[in-house]
């Protein structure tokens, strides 16, 4: 009597890796507001999905070590290394850096000076409104969404090692 076996068996989708985006704030990971990252993508592999409405995410896993890639236009997008044994994972709050408005890698005095002129041009009628960039939610970009930007441009010029 002989076995036999699928080679392409996949382990069942078990588990659950969830969290929440959220701004980061400060070089330092801080997120004191929680601002919700809303319809920010996360990626797995070939899997994406988007946070919902309160900046959470969730995605259907089998054991192993997988990296997460969390970001959207204007952020730097964020990796997250997550191993699943025996037991769903919690990442809780994913902190990220926003404020990349020239899309180079890098948080600096042109990113600050881009997201002015952005503002400026919706105020004027002649920009379109970005969800992304409207960190407090309150469906306008005003200078309290750019608070924290300044905060990242008194430490310099800042890339993803700041999430090391």
């Amino acid at each position: 009597c002989g076995s036999s076996y699928d080679t392409d068996f996949q382990p069942a989708l078990s588990y659950t890796i969830t969290g929440r985006a959220v701004a980061m704030e400060g070089p330092d990971n801080s997120h004191p507001h929680n601002y919700l990252l809303v319809g920010t993508s996360v990626e797995m592999n070939d899997q994406s999905v988007q946070t919902d409405e309160d900046g959470t995410f969730s995605i259907a896993v089998a054991p192993g070590t997988y990296t997460l890639t969390v970001g959207a236009d204007f952020y730097l997008y964020r990796q997250v290394q997550v191993t699943v044994a025996a037991q769903s994972v919690d990442l809780g709050d994913v902190p990220v850096m926003v404020y990349d408005m020239t899309g180079d890698g890098y948080v600096n005095a042109r990113d600050l000076v881009t997201y002015q002129q952005y503002a400026a041009a919706i105020d004027r009628g002649e920009g379109e409104y970005e969800r992304l960039l409207d960190f407090d939610g309150d469906g306008r970009i005003t200078p309290a969404d750019m608070d924290g930007a300044a905060g990242f441009i008194g430490a310099g010029k800042l890339d993803e090692s700041i999430y090391d």
